[in-house]
């Protein structure tokens, strides 16, 4: 099989073969270069143990070809540098030794004999363990990615199945309550003949769908990086309006900067904001979209009572609520914020309500040019009205 790493060509890949070639061609120039007749050269070979380092330095050419065409280029220079090297130190290490007896080589009358065969035998104790080396490491280093991608992937497995089993938890108990009581006000209204009973009914499957919303909302508060764009703020602030009822409270928004996000994960988190503050903030509330004094994200604040500094954290967890909500809404907005690495704090806000602060490193507007702003909102506020004051239902 072909590893890719870089094309046949690459400098370095047949180096094995090249060291292999290198050593038979060795024996052939210094047949030439030899004083001796070529025949007695060659039966001289023949009839010699360097035939054994020729066919070492053959199979060296045919090992160098096979890693050519089966391993990187960067795997063939090193094996070949290898056995360079461990050629190199062989040699070294022989004439150094030999010359300390006053005897080089052995005595042999023709070194290139002597250094011809500790050369082959060098090249191959540096190329085979270096191959096997690399590849063991290589192969390890494989383990263990492998490895991390499957305890990242388990992970992911573990909370998959944990929020399955929250939403089953909240669909078995949230649904059942009020299907129950509808089924009570359906007896009720067959019994008497009262169809004001109805009324409820439509009430309590108006909860359900509502609950059912919010329970695949989020379901499906999971990042699409295709999806993400370049958002103004200030747009999807005030379209988010138009599928919120607040009575005759109003939304002011005033903020002039851009996020990268899903437009759909955005506009989810004004809709349960805005909710929230017509469900905790009193009749008619007024709720204000400002940025943050650095520059780096937007708040929603209202002026209803205000979150108590102990239940700051909790009004995030699934479930959490102290009316009749859902406890959904804010939990949607925290896994939105999670999903894209923002930050939200509840604070007190000016006028003693609740003011949640997302910190998402925004762009802020330039001042002297017209805001960027997404192409598809046809909600989009103008630059020459920064602040505009959207009553509920327009």
């Amino acid at each position: 099989m072909f590893v890719s790493g870089g094309t046949q060509g690459d400098s370095g890949r047949y180096g094995v073969a090249v060291l292999g070639f290198a050593g038979v061609a060795a024996v052939a120039v210094h047949a030439v270069a030899s004083t001796a007749p070529l025949a007695r050269a060659v039966a001289a070979l023949v009839g010699s143990t360097l035939v054994v380092s020729v066919l070492a330095f053959l199979a060296l050419a045919a090992f160098g070809v096979h890693l050519a065409r089966t391993e990187t280029a960067t795997h063939c220079r090193r094996v070949a540098a290898a056995g360079v090297v461990t050629a190199t130190g062989y040699l070294v290490l022989v004439a150094a030794f030999y010359a300390g007896i006053d005897q080089p080589f052995g005595g042999v009358a023709d070194a290139f004999y002597v250094g011809y065969g500790i050369a082959a035998i060098g090249t191959w104790f540096g190329v085979v363990p270096t191959h096997f080396y690399l590849r063991q490491r290589r192969q390890t280093e494989r383990l263990r990615d492998l490895n991390a991608e499957l305890r990242d992937a388990n992970a992911e497995l573990r909370e998959q199945n944990e929020r399955l089993e929250e939403f089953a938890s909240i669909l078995s108990h949230d649904l059942r309550n009020p299907l129950a009581v509808a089924g009570g006000y359906v007896e009720l209204a067959t019994e008497t003949g009262n169809l004001d009973h109805l009324d409820d009914v439509r009430t309590c499957h108006a909860r359900i769908e509502t609950l059912i919303e919010q329970v695949l909302a989020l379901a499906r508060t999971e990042r699409d990086p295709d999806a993400v764009t370049e958002l103004d703020v200030a747009g999807v602030a005030t379209d988010a309006l138009s599928t919120v009822d607040i009575g005759d409270g109003e939304v002011v928004v005033d903020v002039d900067c851009t996020v990268d996000a899903e437009r759909s994960a955005l506009r989810q988190v004004f809709e349960n904001c805005y909710r929230n503050a017509a469900e905790h903030a009193g009749p008619d509330p007024t709720i204000r979209v400002t940025c943050l004094g650095d520059d780096d994200g937007f708040a929603i604040e209202d002026d209803g009572p205000g979150i108590p500094e102990d239940e700051r954290e909790a009004v995030f967890d699934r479930g959490y609520s102290n009316e009749d909500g859902t406890g959904l809404g804010l939990a949607i907005v925290a896994e939105v914020a999670e999903t894209y690495d923002w930050t939200v704090d509840v604070v007190d806000a000016a006028d003693g309500g609740a003011r949640f602060e997302f910190r998402t490193t925004a762009t802020p507007g330039d001042a002297d040019a017209p805001a960027r702003r997404d192409s598809t909102d046809p909600d989009s506020v103008d630059e020459d009205d920064a602040t505009p004051r959207v009553p509920s239902g327009t």
